[in-house]
């Protein structure tokens, strides 16, 4: 049994883990209106991770899981509690310390380049160099697509971008970099959409581009959407 290390209150007690163990090595998560402590206590007992808690750290979870899960997913589901409750993991050698997002984002101690697979809502840094465009015009188109506890610098010299957020939305701003990046001499614009799907939009915009690229014998602008603000990317010359 892995060792659960709670930086608590003196006098605080860590309540015994919470759920079932199938024969199979799955387990069943079943916190109601719980203690946030029992169910990290819960998640090390089964992932054999160690906790180290901020202070801060408290507050009331409910978790009900349908089916069994393997360690792997339960620890998944435990950083997606954590998202919703305004809390991340930060892995720090063999300890993962858990402690308020905007502390989190000043940290300095999330994954840069990490080798390793990260799941989608742990909290990551991420070094992106960009060849063909300006990081710092990158800068202003995406800020708006990124959700407001995120992080997007630009460091002229190396023409790099550093982007600090969740995993799975550094990997989404990542792909749209690789996306613009590869459009030299060309100018993006980015189109807030209110009353319509961006991904059908992008998928009409695109038909339409090529038909008339087609009939001129030109190049036709690249359109792209982001799903998570709604809104079209348009990437053409200038």
């Amino acid at each position: 049994m892995a060792a659960c290390l709670l930086a608590m209150n003196v006098g605080a007690q860590v309540p015994p883990p919470a759920g079932t163990t199938s024969a199979d090595g799955r387990h069943t998560l079943n916190l109601k209106d719980a203690d946030i402590q029992a169910l990290i206590a819960t998640v090390s007992e089964i992932t054999g991770k160690n906790f180290i808690l901020g202070p801060n750290v408290q507050g009331k979870v409910t978790v009900i899981s349908a089916k069994p899960m393997l360690p792997d997913e339960i620890y998944d589901v435990f950083l997606s509690v954590l998202r919703v409750h305004g809390y991340a993991a930060i892995s720090q050698g063999s300890m993962i310390k858990i402690v308020p997002e905007a502390m989190a984002q000043q940290d300095g101690s999330a994954s840069l380049n990490g080798a390793k697979e990260h799941g989608t809502d742990e909290l990551i840094a991420q070094i992106v160099p960009v060849k063909h465009v300006s990081a710092n015009e990158l800068i202003q188109i995406l800020r708006p697509l990124m959700p407001q506890g995120g992080q997007l610098i630009a460091h002229a010299p190396s023409n790099s971008l550093v982007i600090s957020d969740r995993a799975g939305n550094v990997t989404r701003l990542v792909n749209i970099i690789r996306r613009i990046d590869t459009v030299s001499d060309a100018e993006v614009e980015v189109i807030p959409l209110a009353n319509a799907n961006a991904a059908e939009m992008a998928r009409t915009l695109t038909a339409l581009a090529e038909d008339k690229a087609g009939l001129a014998n030109a190049e036709a602008p690249r359109v792209f959407a982001d799903t998570r603000t709604n809104s079209v990317l348009l990437a053409g010359a200038k």
